[in-house]
C-alpha cells in the first residue's frame, strides 16, 4: 500500500450519502473507483465527490492556504485518481488497483463482494446486515480468518461513543453483574418502491427485524462490550426466543422510484420482539430483550440492570450521557462518553474513519470483525428461525446449524441456492402466495 488507500466504492446508492463525508478530510484513503452495475447510479456519488468536495477543497488550500503542502499533496492525489479510474460497472476491472472496498449494496451482495476482496488479500467494509442470514456468515467468517485482508461490518451504533460508555460503566462494576439488557428501535418503514431490496426477501434476507434489528442489536452488543477487544468480546449467545414476529401493517403504501403512489402486500415481517439469554464469561446467565418495527416509531434506547443498579442512556442540555442509578432509583452519577481522535463525527462517518484508519496502519483486526458480523447475523436468523419452527419456544444456535447443514445437503455445493432456500423457509409463514 502506498501512502493513501486506494478505496473502491461497490454500489453508487443511498447508503454511500452516509460514508461519503469520511473521505474528503480522511487522512487515510481516498476513492479511486465507483463500481455499479447501474453506471449512471455510480456516476451520480462519482460527481458529488469529486466535483462538490475534492476538488473546491483543493482550490481552496492552493489558493488560501498554499502553505499546506501535505493537506494539497494528499487531495491533489485524491482528484487526480479518482478521475484516472473514475466509474466501471465490473469489481474486476479495478480489483488489482485499490486496496479496499467500501461495499454499499443491497444485502443480497454483501457476502459476496467480501468474499472477492477477502480472497484476493484486500481489506473490506461492508453495509448492514452481514448477511442475509447465518449461513452466509459462518463462510464469511472462515474467509476472512484465512485472508490477509482485514473485514469490517458497518453497523454503525458499533461506532457511537455513547454506547461504549455504557459499555465501560459496566465493566467498571458499576452495577453489579448484569440480570438483563434490553434494546430497542423501530419507525414507519422504507417506502420508497416495492422493487427496492428492502421490500424482496430474497434480497433482504427478511423484513424489519434483518434492517432496524440489527441496529437495536448493534446498540445492545456495543452497550454490553461484545465487539472484538472489548470487554465481553467472549460473551456467547444460548437461545432466543422469537414472542412476536408479525405484519401489523398487512398493505402497505409505497412509492416507485418515479413517486407514484402504489399499495402492496407485505411477504416480510414489519414488527418483532424477542428475548435472548446470553453467558457471561464470569460464568453466570441473563437476559436480553429486543423490540423493532417497520410499523410504528420506537426510539433507539438501551437499559442494563444489574445486580446492583441501573445503566441508561439520557440527553442533558443537548448532550448524551450515561446514567447509573442504584437499586432504589436514585441517579449515583452521570457519564459523559470520551471524545476521541474523531471527534463528533457521525457514527457513519466514524466507522469509515475507524476501519481506513486501522488497515492504514495495519493495527487491525476491527473492533467489528467477522466474529461481530456471525453472532450478529447468528441472533438475527435465530429469531426468524424460532418464529417458523418454534414459536415462543427457546431455540438454540446448535439448532440452526444442523437445520441449515440438512438443506446445504440436499443442495449440494450451490451456495446462492443454499441461501435463497433458508431465506425463503424463514419467510414462509409471512408469504402471501401459499
Amino acid at each position: 500500500m502506498g501512502k493513501y488507500l486506494k478505496v473502491g466504492v461497490v454500489g453508487g446508492g443511498g447508503i454511500f450519502g452516509s460514508h461519503m463525508m469520511a473521505y474528503p478530510e480522511n487522512p487515510n484513503a481516498v476513492p479511486v473507483a465507483f463500481i455499479d452495475v447501474i453506471p449512471s447510479r455510480a456516476k451520480k456519488s462519482y460527481d458529488i465527490v469529486l466535483k462538490m468536495h475534492l476538488e473546491p477543497a483543493l482550490e481552496y488550500y492552493m489558493e488560501d492556504e498554499p502553505d499546506e503542502s501535505e493537506e494539497i499533496d494528499r487531495l491533489q492525489f485524491a482528484v487526480d485518481a479518482l478521475k484516472e479510474r473514475g466509474v466501471c460497472d465490473n469489481i474486476w476491472e479495478v480489483l488489482d488497483e485499490v486496496d479496499m472496498l467500501d461495499v454499499c449494496t443491497p444485502n443480497k451482495f454483501h457476502v459476496p463482494y467480501a468474499l472477492i476482496a477477502l480472497q484476493h488479500g484486500k481489506s473490506v467494509m461492508t453495509e448492514k446486515p452481514p448477511a442475509r442470514n447465518w449461513w452466509e456468515t459462518r463462510l464469511l467468517r472462515e474467509v476472512a480468518r484465512e485472508s490477509k485482508g482485514y473485514y469490517q461490518i458497518n453497523e454503525n451504533e458499533f461506532f457511537r461513543p455513547l454506547w461504549h460508555a455504557m459499555a465501560d460503566a459496566v465493566a467498571a462494576g458499576k452495577i453489579g453483574d448484569i440480570k438483563s439488557v434490553s434494546a430497542q428501535l423501530g419507525h414507519n418503514g422504507p417506502s420508497w418502491g416495492y422493487h427496492n431490496h428492502f421490500f424482496d426477501p430474497v434480497y433482504n434476507g427478511g423484513g424489519c427485524t434483518q434492517d432496524l434489528g440489527v441496529h437495536a442489536l448493534g446498540i445492545m452488543m456495543t452497550s454490553l462490550g461484545w465487539l472484538n477487544g472489548r470487554p465481553l468480546q467472549d460473551l456467547e449467545l444460548v437461545s432466543v426466543k422469537t414472542r412476536k414476529m408479525e405484519k401489523r401493517k398487512q398493505e402497505r403504501e409505497m412509492k416507485t422510484i418515479r413517486g407514484e403512489v402504489t399499495f402492496n402486500k407485505l411477504d416480510f415481517e414489519d414488527y418483532s420482539k424477542f428475548n435472548l439469554k446470553f453467558a457471561h464469561p464470569d460464568g453466570y446467565e441473563f437476559k436480553g430483550r429486543l423490540e423493532t418495527a417497520w410499523s410504528q416509531p420506537i426510539q433507539g434506547y438501551c437499559k442494563i440492570e444489574g445486580r446492583e443498579g441501573i445503566a441508561s442512556p439520557n440527553v442533558i442540555k443537548g448532550r448524551e450521557v450515561v446514567e447509573i442509578f442504584d437499586k432504589s432509583g436514585e441517579k449515583l452519577e452521570t457519564i459523559k462518553p470520551k471524545v476521541d481522535k474523531y471527534g463528533r463525527r457521525d457514527s457513519h462517518e466514524r466507522e469509515v474513519l475507524y476501519f481506513t484508519d486501522i488497515v492504514q496502519n495495519g493495527s487491525g483486526p476491527s473492533m467489528a470483525n467477522e466474529d461481530v458480523a456471525y453472532n450478529l447475523q447468528q441472533m438475527i436468523s435465530l429469531a426468524y428461525y424460532g418464529n417458523a419452527f418454534a414459536r415462543k419456544k427457546e431455540v438454540t444456535p446448535q439448532q440452526l446449524e444442523d437445520w441449515c447443514e440438512k438443506i446445504a445437503k440436499r443442495c449440494g455445493r450451490a451456495c446462492d441456492v443454499i441461501v435463497d432456500e433458508i431465506v425463503s423457509l424463514l419467510m414462509k409463514p409471512f408469504r402471501q402466495d401459499i
